[in-house]
């Protein structure tokens, strides 16, 4: 049997068409070292590339055995604790009167607008991570700037509460600002892919990307999200400079961004001095917690409730109590509404849950082969790690309040919820396509090769 014949019969037994070209470039070097050696033992050409064949085995075996291997595979105990934490944030909501609106006498309204926009977002997310997402190793940087374009067109035509830009109505569609800036993460890390092998050159244009959509955060007085969706990309940049994906100096390097993730305090405090960039209503919540004076009223009341709370069942006095004082009780202070409508219990069955699932998303991430799927997948979860860890801080105390929800339930709103199935849709597509994705080699080396 000549080779391409045999390449091309294992090929046809595979069924995902995208990796045909790599499986036959690999089994066609593998018969050609094979056959060379046969050639250095005196065989002819011919010859030694037919043994070379018939040595690997039947065809169609071989085809369907690859076939095994590069398919798309489901992670399923995902899709399963996905779905139990949607579940669960149905029942919650439906059930427990986080907030109450005279406009609004059933309570269960809240938990169908919950249900609502669990059930849409995780089609979406389902529908996500059926799409290959190496479709952003193209279109990556045109999604990314996209995005950065939403978010400047919003510093001019957002819906603004109180100083701060909310959403943006395009085409009669509302697109939360906040939405924007957690999905900007995981596109950055397709920009920084996109930069692979290219030298001290690459490190202003990456500062360009990062900058745009922090000046535009900053202007429509979404500093909290800002601050973290930069500590996102810096996050990202360290993970790709240490895996050696640029041509600089990469103790240096990681020093400027260590040096830059530092610095984050520092703005903050700068803000607070000079208070030019933050709503009024922000700059008085943060003067305050920090100096202990209103804010530290509010700082008591959530201890007071999470210290009232019962460890199994509600306190109906104490959860009245506390809507009354608590801004966004249902959605920035959910753990500490938890606490009062259920019990300490049901709080800790949420935060283990989250934790779980973000634990689940970096173990994704970090077993692909893939650097995009990789980097992709770890901007996914560290936008869900920043939100679940703000959430907490917020309800502790910690920090003073602020528009902040966990992953997967509601705020103001459903554009929320979307956005966190949609960053699930694509941590499950990098699982889906682990074993068919192919490396793409970075644009640099792959000019030096063809001028070699």
């Amino acid at each position: 049997m000549k080779m391409n014949e045999y390449l091309s019969q294992v090929t046809d037994q595979i069924r995902c068409q995208k990796v045909h070209k790599a499986v036959r470039a690999e089994l066609q070097a593998h018969l050609e070292d094979q056959a060379e050696a046969y050639e250095s033992e005196g065989m002819s050409a011919d010859e030694a590339m037919e043994k070379a064949v018939l040595e690997m085995g039947d065809p169609v075996e071989t085809g369907v055995s690859l076939d095994r291997v590069h398919r798309p595979h489901m992670e399923w105990s995902a899709l399963l604790l996905v779905g139990v934490i949607g579940i669960f944030s149905v029942i919650l909501y439906m059930f427990a009167p986080f907030d109450y609106n005279e406009d609004i006498q059933n309570m269960s309204w809240y938990g169908m607008r919950q249900l609502v926009f669990t059930v849409a977002g995780y089609a979406v997310m389902l529908l996500v991570c059926r799409l290959d997402y190496s479709i952003l190793d193209r279109f990556g940087t045109l999604a990314a700037g996209i995005v950065v374009a939403l978010m400047l067109l919003a510093t001019q035509f957002g819906l603004t509460v109180n100083g701060a830009t909310y959403c943006l109505y395009l085409g009669g569609m509302q697109i939360p600002t906040m939405a924007l800036q957690w999905l900007y993460v995981p596109l950055f890390g397709a920009v920084l892919y996109h930069y692979r092998g290219q030298g001290y050159g690459c490190i202003w244009k990456l500062l360009l990307w990062a900058l745009l959509p922090a000046y535009a955060g900053l202007i429509y007085a979404r500093f909290v999200f800002t601050m973290l969706m930069c500590l996102g990309m810096l996050v990202l940049t360290i993970v790709a400079v240490s895996r050696d994906w640029y041509q600089v100096n990469k103790k240096r390097t990681l020093t400027g961004l260590a040096i830059c993730i530092g610095a984050l305090p520092l703005v903050l405090i700068m803000i607070l001095t000079r208070g030019q960039l933050l709503a009024p209503y922000q700059q008085e919540r943060m003067e305050g917690f920090l100096t202990g004076s209103q804010t530290s009223y509010i700082t008591l009341q959530v201890s007071k409730t999470l210290t009232g709370s019962h460890l199994i069942g509600g306190n109906t006095e104490l959860l009245q109590s506390a809507q009354n004082v608590l801004p966004s009780f249902g959605s920035s202070y959910l753990l500490v509404a938890l606490a009062c409508a259920y019990g300490w219990f049901i709080v800790a069955v949420v935060v283990i849950l989250l934790a779980v699932l973000i634990l689940k998303m970096f173990r994704i991430s970090s077993r692909q082969k893939n650097q995009l799927g990789m980097i992709i997948g770890y901007g996914c979860g560290i936008v869900f790690m920043l939100q679940f860890a703000m959430t907490v801080a917020v309800n502790l105390g910690l920090l003073p309040p602020t528009s902040i929800v966990l992953p997967l339930f509601a705020g103001s709103g459903g554009g929320t919820i979307i956005t966190s199935y949609i960053l699930l849709g694509l941590t499950l597509s990098i699982y889906r396509y682990k074993d068919i994705t192919t490396e793409r080699m970075p644009r640099k080396q792959k000019i030096t090769e063809i001028c070699e």
